[in-house]
């Protein structure tokens, strides 16, 4: 297994995550074409000072930044969300979703079945759910 350095927006750190060989061969090339792209991008650049009376500047505002809020507040919401959770439910979440355990594993942690461990997450994800659309 390889490792990858990703970006958790839960904690807003990267963090090394493990990957397959295929998902690390895969993330290399894409972040190669962008570092690529970025470069080509640069080389070829425009300057701002000719920009200035052929361009209307409100095409020049981010149009993420409204994704980006809503995002933001959907983080908030989820951490609020996951604090009201129970240590034992919060510690399933962990597992499943940032330590990317398949539910057999937990399973065997936890000292149940799979299938009580599929049942707990769904329960646990319904819960969250209903705490979002608030």
């Amino acid at each position: 297994m390889k490792t990858i350095k990703v970006y958790d927006t839960i904690s807003k750190k990267l963090v090394e995550v493990e990957v397959s060989d295929d998902v690390y061969v895969h993330f290399n090339r894409t972040k190669w074409n962008i570092e690529d792209n970025n470069a080509s991008f640069y080389k070829h650049e425009i300057q701002f000072s000719q920009l200035f009376n052929e361009m209307d500047f409100s095409s020049l505002i981010d149009k993420g930044t409204e994704e980006r809020a809503i995002d933001d507040v959907l983080i908030e919401k989820m951490m609020k969300a996951l604090k009201t959770l129970p240590e034992k439910d919060l510690k399933l979440i962990h597992f499943l979703y940032f330590e990317h355990f398949s539910e057999s594993k937990c399973a065997a942690i936890i000292g149940t079945t799979q299938q009580n461990i599929s049942k707990k997450k769904l329960r646990i994800l319904y819960k969250l759910n209903k705490l979002l659309e608030k």
